[in-house]
């Protein structure tokens, strides 16, 4: 049936004079209607056969979490997590924003780093961090609310829907700035204080004659003690002084002249004994009055041993370590020679290589690669927290080609894990002149401790695959080494400050010969910041934007300087300048020193075996890097 055939039909069906041929065409209709069911059925419809539509899945409820108490100190600087959590997955992203209120003022005193949180398709929860600012002002408890805002996506508000933070007020800060011995009660009220100063040796050189080496340094007494405070000097072979002590019974006064060098001049007149210590009001007199030097006669020494100086201010420690720090102490070492001279030349030990060619050290070098081992420590560190140095060392990147040089305290020429690498006659010793029988290229260190530079040299060019110790981070770099600490006035009674700002910039790249640092392309510098009340001189800022354009033919040598290590020098309470907040940004910032703000330098502070910033090592703006120390 065709469509008009099957109008014609409707229309007999209504009419009442057409029911036969009605139903006639009505048996015709009913077959069609029979075939055309089945279609109909398949598509929902047709007479009420089919099931009803499954409805949409609700929204997701969101609600609002802390892990954690809610209540928490000021004092310990937490980051607290607050979560969005929807009840069931979102079939698309859900975006939710968090409103603030409360007490606590954002930005003042704490911090939240989203405004919003999202939450990805299929997920179920997101979380920002609020980092609690320890702000050490007297404010009272503090509480910060967040609450659900505006929900984008398919989600809505459920319970609970805010959480609230209560923050309990830290101790106020009270900086001293009460001079010590200004009249006051002593009384502690919460403002001021005075605070008591120990007894306490500052350390201005030590040095050597044909005849003795001498040892100068200043003790400061505070006024109103007992007078005289004994001053006294001992020499052993024992570093811990607990046998064999042998005391040097006078020392010298300073020269007539403050500020003249103490080592030169003459002594008659000067000769102390005992060498005691008046207490002073007058801060000149508590510094350049109380200058003593103590010489130790190498008549009374033997040959090819290693002898150890001490000089205490009252009383002696109860227990002495040698290397530990005492404020009323103040230690010293050296060696003799086969003529009971002061050793002043590298003498190389002899020492056998472990067997097989690995570096038996190796092991426990922690910052080339962390497995946790302990590295004769009494526990282990974390895994991974070093250099990476795993795919260098497999690919054999070992700074062969590249000139280093190590400008510190010194340096082991002849070491055994230092020599291959250390190349002759590059290096230079500026306090040669002072010191009898030491050579020019030969940066010896008089100090049987051990010197500085060789440490740092061993950490960045000690010889691989030797069987000796450990290796360095590019064991077969070219090593030079000079030693500006040390430098000394070319004249009698010369400027020494002046001698060793010339030398270190002779070191850095100023000089192609006495010392010959223009051919070096890496300078080390790992000794400490300076402070001084002005910004860097133009003739250091001069060498450095020089070296950066001009040395490694034109292609510009790299600077690289250590932070310092004053981070937590303040830590103790009866530091003048304590303060509270030191403990949290550091006591002495290493942009302190203007040199360490030059941009030509590669400022380096320090992280551990943990993997978290070193105590000691000084923070700052300035930092470009951070390495294991």
């Amino acid at each position: 049936m065709n469509f008009d055939e099957a109008s014609q039909t409707a229309r007999s069906v209504r009419s009442p004079h057409g029911m036969e041929a009605a139903g006639r065409s009505l048996n015709g209709l009913a077959i069609v209607a029979l075939g055309l069911a089945p279609i109909l059925g398949g598509c929902g419809g047709g007479g009420g056969g089919g099931s009803a539509p499954t409805p949409p899945p609700p929204p997701a409820a969101v609600s609002l979490e802390v892990a954690g108490a809610t209540e928490v100190e000021e004092a310990d600087n937490p980051k607290v997590q607050v979560t969005v959590r929807l009840d069931a997955p979102a079939s698309g992203v859900v975006t939710v924003a968090l409103n603030l209120a409360g007490t606590a003022e954002r930005d003042r005193d704490y911090a939240l780093g989203d405004d919003a949180l999202s939450v990805a398709a299929n997920a179920t929860s997101a979380a920002a961090e609020i980092d609690i600012y320890r702000d050490f002002e007297e404010e009272g408890d503090e509480i910060i609310e967040v609450s659900l805002g505006a929900i984008t996506g398919d989600a809505r508000a459920g319970n609970p829907s805010s959480v609230t933070l209560t923050v309990i007020d830290g101790p106020a800060a009270v900086l001293n700035k009460v001079p010590p011995g200004n009249g006051d009660d002593g009384g502690d009220d919460g403002d001021e204080f005075v605070e008591e100063i120990d007894l306490q040796l500052v350390p201005l050189g030590f040095d050597a004659t044909d005849e003795h080496v001498a040892m100068i340094l200043s003790a400061q007494v505070p006024p109103g003690g007992p007078a005289p405070v004994p001053l006294v000097a001992e020499w052993s072979t024992d570093p811990g002084f607990n046998s064999g002590v042998n005391a040097i019974a006078e020392c010298y006064a300073p020269p007539e002249d403050a500020f003249s060098d103490p080592f030169s001049g003459p002594r008659e007149g000067r000769l102390m004994s005992p060498c005691g210590v008046v207490p002073s009001e007058d801060p000149f007199d508590v510094f350049f009055a109380n200058i003593r030097e103590f010489r130790l006669p190498f008549a009374d020494l033997a040959p090819s041993r290693r002898y150890f100086l001490r000089v205490w201010l009252g009383e002696p420690p109860p227990s002495f370590e040698l290397g530990a720090t005492y404020s009323n102490v103040v230690a010293n070492s050296f060696a003799t020679d086969a003529q009971s001279r002061l050793a002043v030349r590298c003498q190389a030990p002899e020492r056998a290589p472990a067997a097989g060619a690995a570096d038996p050290l190796f092991d426990q070098q922690w910052h080339l690669v962390n497995t946790g081992q302990t590295a004769f420590s009494d526990r282990g560190g974390l895994a991974g927290a070093d250099l990476r140095m795993t795919g260098a060392i497999g690919a054999g990147h070992d700074g062969a080609g590249v000139k280093l040089a190590v400008v510190d305290s010194g340096l082991e020429v002849c070491h055994p894990d230092l020599a291959a690498n250390t190349a002759a006659g590059g290096s230079f010793n500026f306090g040669a002149e002072s010191r009898p029988g030491a050579a020019s290229d030969d940066p010896f260190n008089i100090m049987a401790f051990g010197d500085h530079g060789t440490a740092v040299a061993g950490v960045a060019a000690a010889v691989a695959d030797n069987g000796l110790g450990g290796r360095g981070v590019a064991p077969a770099v070219t090593l030079v080494a000079f030693n500006p600490l040390e430098a000394v006035p070319e004249e009698e009674n010369g400027d020494f400050e002046m001698a060793a700002e010339i030398a270190m910039i002779k070191s850095l790249g100023g000089s192609a010969s006495r010392p010959d640092s223009a051919s070096v392309d890496v300078f080390n510098m790992s000794f400490g910041a300076e402070y001084p009340g002005q910004n860097a001189s133009e003739e250091f800022s001069q060498v450095f934007r020089t070296g950066t354009r001009e040395l490694r033919d034109g292609r510009g040598a790299v600077y690289v300087k250590a932070a310092g290590n004053a981070f937590s020098v303040c830590d103790d309470e009866a530091y003048p300048l304590h303060h509270p907040f030191h403990r949290e940004v550091g006591c002495l910032g290493s942009n302190s020193d203007p040199d360490q703000n030059l941009p030509w330098l590669i400022a380096v502070g320090g992280f551990n075996a943990d993997d978290v910033k070193s105590s000691y090592s000084s923070a700052g703006a300035n930092l470009w890097v951070v390495g294991p120390s």
